[in-house]
């Protein structure tokens, strides 16, 4: 009996390894690309354009997408036809394939479009999507969670239930905008046949309605750098996100919603360890996910993850979303949180404002768990979520395969005027001063006062506290000097400097007596004291002139001798003598009375002896 056992349980493991192999088989001969399959579309740009990927036979390397807003425009006479040139993005002999990407543009708002993609004479089918209505009082999209098979040998019927999950949701919903996935859309993220497992069902969908996803844990394992590398070859997302980490972060707005992915599984370390990830590169990303959020108007903030900041079970990864996105979440009023990572359905209660969703649409189940914060619980079911938000309220429900509606949350809008003014002010703060008018030194000072600023803005409870934190900021900024203004304060510095040393060295105490030397000392005093006042160079230079005319009015010993003497002495003219000498009789000289006496006598004379010489000459 134990032999028999024995047996069965042997046939059993060599039944299951045979169908193991008959599952990757098609892995190792090749995929059977030979044509342009699997389009998916994505919005990854403003409302005038659309994404789309999809993979061709290995030996394409030129492709492109044609489109037209008029159906069947091969063969509609004068059809409007543009073409776009694809990128390949990956190309494997091994498997067979090229995947390609092409952007469509030129596209109008609220309009159906009708594509083919492909080569020369070998096409896909027509597909068709619809742009975007910006005017359109709600939006409505769908989130699907974790979508990895359960075992390697039920993958292919795996997906398949999955495909039909994702069918039965659009023709449930056939009015859908857009798509997002939460992450872990494959179990093995370097394995071309896992990702043309999911391909080959979400083309029955997003080859019409445009999909976002975000990479999860399953989509970087085993890459060389850590980063989702057949992530980034197979799907389109949009590029606006911070430098290096462009699709795997993004935003998009869509009507009144603000969409914000992230890739959670950057706290895995993968990236860090075996790729160019930096220690920096964490506070960077945090910071710009802080400013995309506080920077949108829109009425609905969305954030889409992997990693759940609330989970079912603990996890370290989780951990650190908590600790360091859950913050930024809570701060700018984000509505609704989708995640997955744990392959069950909850839903939290609103935690600081924020309701956090876990989803799962694949065929993997994990055993549900008692936590404080959730709401609801459901476990073994493969469930997709549809959200509809209007102008005052949103509303997220829930439903399983069957179209049962197994939950439903309804939000009101919050109002963000505070949040949006505390984002405004902070932008107006950081472009005020610009960081090149200052020297190193001032530039650290620059960027701790700008700081200083956003966290009194943010502690802000109203807007009168934002507009006051903001002025604030402003004016110490205000006294943070730039380049020029150091270099005119050195100037004016160099020349105060240099007048002072000349008014100290214009005269040489030594010529003065004490009192005039105390004098003297005064007033080069206070001609310093002027120097030192002056506002600008001029001002220094008619100090100095006005400190030399005072001390010229200061008397030498010379010239107080001389008038003690009362003697005509050297007059000093700015430290140089008079030599110049007086002549003559001056005011004041007397002459002897003998003289006078004398002179008189001599006149008599000379009149005596011109009468007698005169009357002799008569007679």
């Amino acid at each position: 009996m134990k032999q028999i056992r024995k047996i069965g349980v042997f046939a059993l493991v060599f039944i299951l390894m045979l169908a193991f192999c008959s599952v990757f088989a098609a892995a190792d001969a090749g995929l059977g690309i030979t044509g342009p399959c699997y389009a998916v579309v994505s919005p990854t740009g403003d409302i005038t354009q659309m994404a789309v990927t999809w993979w061709d036979s290995s030996e394409i390397t030129e492709a492109s997408v044609q489109y037209s807003t008029t159906m069947g425009f091969l063969h509609t006479p004068g059809a409007a036809i543009f073409e776009a040139a694809a990128t390949a993005k990956r190309t494997d002999p091994t498997n067979g394939y090229t995947s390609f990407e092409a952007i469509m543009t030129g596209l109008t708002a609220n309009t159906t479009y009708y594509y083919r993609v492909g080569h020369d004479d070998l096409w896909s089918e027509e597909y068709s999507f619809t742009t975007a209505d910006p005017s359109a009082p709600e939006s409505s999209f769908m989130y699907m969670g974790d979508i990895q098979y359960a075992t390697y040998v039920s993958a292919p019927e795996d997906y398949q239930a999955w495909g039909n999950l994702l069918e039965g949701a659009y023709q449930a919903f056939p009015k859908l905008d857009f798509a997002l996935l939460g992450g872990d859309m494959v179990h093995r993220g370097m394995d071309a046949f896992n990702w043309q497992l999911f391909l080959s069902q979400a083309t029955r969908v997003f080859s019409g309605v445009p999909m976002l996803a975000v990479p999860g844990n399953h989509e970087s394992n085993n890459s060389p750098t850590g980063k989702p590398e057949l992530f980034l070859d197979f799907l389109a997302m949009p590029t606006n996100g911070p430098a290096g980490f462009e699709e795997e972060f993004y935003s998009y707005d869509h009507g009144n919603c603000h969409i914000v992915g992230l890739s959670s599984s950057i706290f895995l370390n993968e990236q860090l360890f075996h790729g160019s990830m930096a220690e920096g590169d964490f506070d960077r990303i945090a910071v710009w996910i802080a400013d995309d959020l506080a920077e949108s108007t829109a009425i609905w903030k969305v954030v889409v993850m992997h990693h759940p900041a609330y989970p079912v079970v603990s996890d370290p990864t989780a951990a650190a979303v908590l600790e360091n996105w859950e913050p930024i979440f809570a701060q700018a009023q984000v509505d609704l949180v989708f995640c997955g990572h744990q392959h069950i359905y909850m839903r939290t209660n609103a935690i600081k404002g924020v309701t956090y969703v876990m989803g799962n649409s694949g065929s993997r189940h994990y055993d549900p768990a008692k936590v404080p914060y959730s709401e609801v619980m459901i476990e073994d079911t493969s469930t997709y979520q549809i959200v509809n938000a209007g102008q005052e309220y949103l509303t997220m429900t829930t439903y399983d395969v069957e179209g049962n509606n197994l939950d439903m949350v309804t939000l009101v809008a919050k109002d963000r005027g505070l949040v949006t003014a505390k984002a405004a002010a902070k932008k107006e703060l950081d472009s005020y001063k610009d960081p090149e008018g200052y020297r190193e030194a001032q530039q650290d000072e620059l960027v701790a006062a700008i700081e200083a600023g956003k966290a009194a803005i943010d502690a802000a409870t109203d807007i009168g506290g934002v507009e006051r934190a903001l002025a604030y900021a402003k004016a110490v900024l205000d006294e943070i000097k730039t380049d020029a203004q150091l270099t005119e304060e050195e100037a004016l510095e160099a020349a105060k400097t240099e007048a002072k040393k000349a008014l100290e060295s214009y005269k040489d105490p030594a010529k003065y007596r004490e009192a005039q030397q105390a004098e003297l000392a005064a007033a080069i005093e206070a001609g310093k004291a002027a120097i030192d006042a002056a506002t600008d160079i001029g001002g220094v230079e008619r100090a100095l002139a006005d400190a030399r005319a005072a001390i010229d009015k200061i008397k030498t010993d010379v010239q107080l001798t001389a008038e003690e003497e009362d003697t005509t002495v050297p007059t000093e003219i700015t430290g140089k003598q008079d030599t110049t000498k007086d002549v003559g009789v001056k005011t004041g000289d007397t002459f002897p009375t003998g003289i006078l006496l004398v002179m008189f006598s001599i006149s008599l004379i000379g009149v005596a002896y011109l009468f007698i010489r005169k009357r002799h000459q008569v007679s």
